[in-house]
């Protein structure tokens, strides 16, 4: 009878929220809902997204495009949900550099779980009050502040850069890190690739095929890549692109 949260696009406000509230509450006699969160328009190349203008994309179009879903959520939790997001392949590829960036530092940071010195004497002089628990704080008061997760995000940059200045950390410290990522991450809701998948010898005609196709991406000639990127797919492989060259894997199904 009462919501907590109801989500919705700027566009329902009126009338489709406003019918719901009044039809709800002289039924029910209570409050229909106690939050409402109200999103801005997605706009694609600075326009706004319709079908009518044919200037939308699915996940996975996106996918497609050698991104990770987990970019475009980072990309979507790059602007706050009151303002209008500009979806951009640009703004793809630096969403796609700030998620490696997370996941190297949590691979590092987790690998220092077995191999970590006893003491770090320098470490509070370096990084000041960049601490997990400052860092904690800071992420929890940008979210409380009408879930504001650009500035967030920003304090988990922040703190990335700092520590990775630091060259050595005891197991206390080690641990703390990592509880203060897994506190952060129930609400990114970010899936890093934190393993390595097997090495496989490539065939040279999938090599040559995806170099092809990173030529066509940089010329910005996204029907050739498609193409590219099918052909690659219909002999069994998939493509991953990432800031330090593209990952070629076998489907399991090849």
């Amino acid at each position: 009878e009462t919501l907590d949260i109801h989500t919705g696009g700027e566009d329902n406000v009126f009338p489709h929220h406003e019918n719901e509230i009044a039809q709800s509450e002289s039924f029910t006699g209570k409050q229909f809902s106690n939050y409402w969160v109200h999103t801005r328009h997605l706009l694609v190349d600075g326009k706004k997204m319709s079908k009518s203008k044919n200037n939308f994309y699915k996940l996975q179009d996106v996918i497609d495009k050698g991104y990770s879903p987990m970019s475009l959520k980072l990309l979507f939790l790059s602007a706050h949900y009151r303002s209008n997001l500009n979806f951009t392949w640009t703004g793809m590829d630096q969403a796609t550099k700030n998620l490696e960036t997370i996941t190297k530092f949590v691979k590092r940071i987790t690998s220092l779980q077995k191999d970590s010195t006893k003491g770090s004497a320098d470490m509070d002089i370096l990084i000041g009050d960049v601490t997990p628990n400052d860092c904690l704080e800071k992420f929890t008061l940008a979210i409380n502040d009408d879930l504001n997760t650009p500035l967030a995000l920003s304090v988990l940059y922040q703190f990335i850069s700092t520590m990775n200045k630091v060259e050595s950390l005891d197991q206390d410290q080690v641990k703390s890190i990592l509880a203060l990522w897994r506190k952060v991450n129930i609400v990114l809701g970010l899936k890093l690739k934190l393993t390595d998948k097997e090495a496989i010898a490539i065939p040279k005609e999938i090599t040559i095929l995806a170099e092809k196709r990173e030529a066509a991406r940089k010329e910005k000639n996204f029907d050739l890549a498609d193409k590219l990127r099918d052909e690659i797919i219909i002999k069994g492989y998939s493509l991953e692109d990432t800031s330090e060259g593209i990952v070629i894997t076998k489907n399991n199904k090849a």
